[in-house]
């Protein structure tokens, strides 16, 4: 089982990023999605997917440090989640239908990962896909938001985000720097913006 964390400023493309879970082949995922204190009106009128799995929250207050970031939002949602493995799709990308397969496939073969960084396309073609194949640690300006970590490594690491420009990239570094094994797929299944 795996929840994804989706923070929103109230972008209207986070519909299509919620149909994208929807269309996971594999059915063993839940999602939160995180309004980061957004006008409730706003909210109301976006095209949101309804399902079980599916839970829309507006927080009360800026979490995103009064900017477009969204750590401050993954952090706090991150602390309601109880499944084993948590990833994160931002609100205005979205995700391929064997993500979860993909996430198996990954732990079956390493059994003691405890955080997959996949690949993530930014064009229709995959002409820009970030990281590059054979990359071995996380490096600045070359891994995103495209993974996956065991709920069990940030409660006992003690890790959140921080707000920040590179918040994803912060994050990985932080893991690899604990001396805990990433994984980097060869397999892309993010899409960046579309």
């Amino acid at each position: 089982m795996v929840t994804f964390v989706t923070p929103s400023i109230g972008r209207d493309t986070v519909g299509r990023t919620v149909r994208s879970l929807l269309a996971q082949n594999n059915s063993a995922w839940k999602s939160l999605v995180g309004f980061d204190a957004v006008d409730q009106a706003l909210i109301d009128h976006l095209d949101l997917p309804q399902d079980d799995r599916i839970s829309y929250i507006n927080l009360p207050a800026k979490a995103g440090g009064g900017r477009n970031f969204g750590g401050g939002v993954r952090s706090q949602l991150i602390s309601q989640i109880d499944s084993p493995w948590i990833a994160f799709v931002d609100d205005d990308d979205t995700l391929r239908p064997d993500y979860i397969d993909r996430l198996v496939d990954e732990t079956q073969r390493h059994p003691t990962v405890r955080c997959v960084v996949f690949r993530m396309s930014y064009d229709p073609s995959d002409t820009n896909v970030l990281p590059p194949l054979g990359i071995g640690r996380p490096v600045k300006n070359k891994v995103g938001i495209s993974f996956a970590v065991a709920r069990s490594l940030l409660v006992d690491l003690n890790l959140n985000f921080e707000n920040g420009p590179t918040e994803d990239f912060d994050l990985l570094n932080r893991i690899h720097a604990a001396g805990d094994t990433i994984v980097f797929s060869p397999h892309i299944v993010y899409n960046v913006r579309f």
